[in-house]
């Protein structure tokens, strides 16, 4: 029974990173397909939530009233965002930088990097505001 229970806690430590870790669905600027009525439309993802398993999209030529969030099963990715200015991928966790939301820029803190994407919780706001994003929505504080 204790190898058994021992066996276990192993197994749950090494895959636990793994189930944390998971790969988001989208990133903010990444262009996709969006499944609305039957038919593929264009659109911009605007934004990541927490988990990664929705994204925030805007369909082009449309206005902001469309917005909506969606699930891997409407959204295809056809183009990534834009990759990162030479030296802009410079940012490390605990950083204070500005993060730029709704065509403004907000005081923000990184608290996770991976690669050119970094979470980030805005200043004075709960978690629920919590995001994922690129480097093209950040700058040094």
């Amino acid at each position: 029974m204790k190898k058994i229970l021992l066996s276990l806690i192993v197994l749950t430590l090494f895959t636990l990173p793994q189930w944390a870790e998971a790969k988001a669905l989208c990133s903010v600027g990444d262009k996709a397909q969006v499944l609305w009525g039957g038919k593929w439309w264009p659109a911009t993802v605007l934004a990541v939530n927490p988990s990664g398993n929705k994204c925030k999209i805007h369909y082009k030529g449309y206005g902001s009233n469309w917005d909506e969030w969606v699930g891997a099963g409407r959204i295809k990715i056809v183009g990534n965002a834009p990759a990162a200015a030479p030296g802009q991928s410079s940012y490390a966790t605990g950083q204070s930088v500005k993060a730029l939301w709704g065509g403004k820029w907000w005081n923000a803190q990184i608290l996770k990097t991976k690669g050119n994407r970094f979470y980030i919780k805005y200043d004075g706001y709960s978690s629920k505001w919590n995001e994922w994003v690129g480097v093209n929505r950040l700058k040094p504080k």
